[in-house]
């Protein structure tokens, strides 16, 4: 049985993103797309956080749609120091992707707290840089946001399993 809310994400994307599946007649009712979920292997709790998961994103989402940032703001660098929970389960290798995709300007200081907040809510005891990865995609993703094009192939190369 599968275990990862990014697996169940990553499961759901591959999915919808089929050819032959209609997203709009199979995606159009939650009852329907928990079914699915756990005939493909998911267990009804790992279906059910997931959705916690994703509701939890769109409501950050709306907070960071509604939160208004000068020039200024937007502009300055920060320094982000990681707490100790934060540290134990989101590895090193993780935290300087994360930064570094804020240096590189792909993220803004809201949205990398969006995806730290939301990697603490897989409750993963680690948190491995390809979940990192989903994550920020997702993030990206469900922001709309115009970088998404130039990450988007950098993380698909990189997202497919070690051989």
């Amino acid at each position: 049985m599968k275990q990862s809310i990014v697996e169940v994400i990553a499961y759901l994307l591959e999915i919808s993103s089929s050819p032959a599946v209609d997203v709009d007649s199979s995606f159009a009712d939650q009852i329907v797309i928990q079914q699915r979920l756990e005939d493909a292997g998911f267990g009804k709790d790992i279906v059910s956080q997931t959705f916690e998961w994703l509701t939890e994103l769109i409501e950050q989402q709306s907070w960071y749609a509604t939160t208004t940032l000068d020039a200024d703001a937007v502009s300055q660098r920060t320094i982000r120091i990681f707490n100790p929970d934060e540290s134990i389960r989101i590895g090193l290798e993780a935290r300087n992707f994360i930064l570094s995709l804020e240096y590189l300007g792909v993220l803004d200081t809201n949205m990398r707290e969006i995806v730290v907040s939301q990697l603490m809510f897989l409750n993963q005891r680690t948190v491995e840089l390809i979940d990192v990865k989903w994550v920020v995609l997702l993030v990206l993703m469900s922001k709309a946001n115009k970088n998404i094009q130039d990450l988007h192939g950098y993380l698909l190369a990189t997202m497919a399993p070690e051989v």
